[in-house]
Order: C-alpha cells, then structure tokens, then sequence
C-alpha cells in the first residue's frame, strides 16, 4: 500500500501498491508505522522499520514529495531450512509524505537506530522586520 501524506494538514491517502511475486518466492507488502510531529523548531518523521538495516532503505526527494523505500530480502540460509511456520518473510514498502512549502529541501537530514528511521525537517525562524532603504533614481 502506498500511503501519502500531507505533513502540515494531518490529511493521509491511500492507494493499492500491487506487490511483485516471483516464482517460488513471496515478498510480503509492510506499511511501516509512522510518526510525523514537530518538536525544537523541525518537522520529524519517524518510521518503525523493524528487522531492516540501514543498507535497506533509502529516502528520495522529488518535487515535494519525500518518498522512503525499503527492501529486506531472504537470507540465503533461509531456503536451507525446513520451516513449519516461516512468517518473517521478505518485505517491501513504500512510504510517501508531501514536504510543506515553509521546508528548504536541502536541510534534511536522517538517521538511523534501533529499527527507527528519523528524518528531520528543520522550520525556518522567524524573520525579523527589517527596513529595506529607498534609493532615489
């Protein structure tokens, strides 16, 4: 499922992400949990993105859409063993937030511990008046 989210107005979507099958394999769709606030003067976003490393996932920004992917694949042993439950399968996601236009894109950042993924997005400050000089001419 592709969920996309409007940081500023609280307003989400959804659309149906359709989820690649190979053959002899499945990869399960995950829609990681999400947490969007502001905290010190930044938007923050926080994923939960448990059982994947940081090699796993990747946060893109296009237009004003940040768009974080993740990927976490079988390991190799896996398909030597004879399972009789195997439910932490391979996983995939997509996640897609509109950036609001107060936001300069080149100043966020992210991070990665203990399964979560951060991303801060820090809010411009407040811009003091300042009296611009009229020239004559």
């Amino acid at each position: 499922e592709i969920l996309t989210c409007d940081w500023s107005s609280d307003v989400c979507s959804s659309d149906l992400m359709l989820s690649g099958m190979g053959f002899g394999s499945l990869v399960r769709t995950y829609l990681p949990a999400a947490d969007v606030y502001v905290s010190d003067g930044s938007y923050v976003v926080e994923l939960e993105t448990p059982g994947f490393l940081e090699t796993e996932l990747s946060v893109e920004i296009e237009g004003r859409m940040l768009t974080i992917n993740g990927t976490h694949e079988e390991t190799s042993d896996e398909h030597e063993k004879s399972f009789r439950i195997h439910e932490r399968l391979a996983n995939e996601f997509v996640r897609t937030f509109m950036i609001p236009p107060e936001v300069e894109l080149d100043s966020l950042t992210s991070s990665f511990a203990n399964g979560v993924l951060r991303i801060v997005a820090p809010l411009p400050g407040e811009v003091a008046p300042r009296k611009i000089p009229i020239t004559s001419g």
